[in-house]
């Protein structure tokens, strides 16, 4: 059988990959008004799973918050780009508290236990092919080395900020 959908909230912002808080009452997103499917990021926002105004939890954050998972412990486990690097970080959504737990230079994908506490990361970036990484969160050992002897044959890759109108 199929539930009935019901538009709960009109929004001039793009909601992907919205995520439910361990008790069902609040729904969890990275939300703003111009995102492109696979860049997607902006505040973290939170609103009531009956409907509701949304809640900016990171309105001052000097990076673009991503994905966002709720833990059973009520936190918010999220990636972000924050200049020029990616960055893991957890939320305490009722202090609207951010801590930074691992920041580097590459692109990362991650899948978290349910307690946060052990890490899958598939690593990479313009000088270091794929691989995948394992243990607690910016402490993982490489569980593969199929590419370590590779060497980009384009040299070295920089990274290169300016500013545009005043915005880095």
């Amino acid at each position: 059988e199929h539930l009935p959908i019901r538009r709960r909230a009109a929004s001039p912002m793009q909601v992907p990959n919205p995520v439910g808080d361990p008790d069902g009452k609040r729904v969890g997103f990275s939300g703003g008004v111009m995102r492109d499917e696979g860049a997607n990021g902006g505040d973290i926002l939170t609103r009531s799973a009956s409907g509701g105004e949304p809640r900016d939890l990171t309105p001052a954050r000097k990076a673009l918050p991503k994905r966002v998972r709720w833990l059973a412990s009520g936190q918010i486990l999220f990636t972000e780009n924050a200049d020029g690097a990616v960055g893991v970080a957890l939320l305490d959504p009722s202090g609207m508290e951010v801590k930074t737990l691992w920041t580097e230079n590459s692109a990362l994908t991650i899948s978290v236990t349910p307690d946060a506490k052990s890490s899958a990361v598939i690593r990479n970036s313009a000088s270091h092919p794929p691989e995948l990484w394992a243990g607690p969160i910016g402490e993982g050992k490489p569980m593969t080395r199929g590419d370590s002897e590779w060497q980009p044959f384009w040299g070295t890759a920089e990274r290169f900020p300016w500013m545009n109108r005043g915005c880095a």
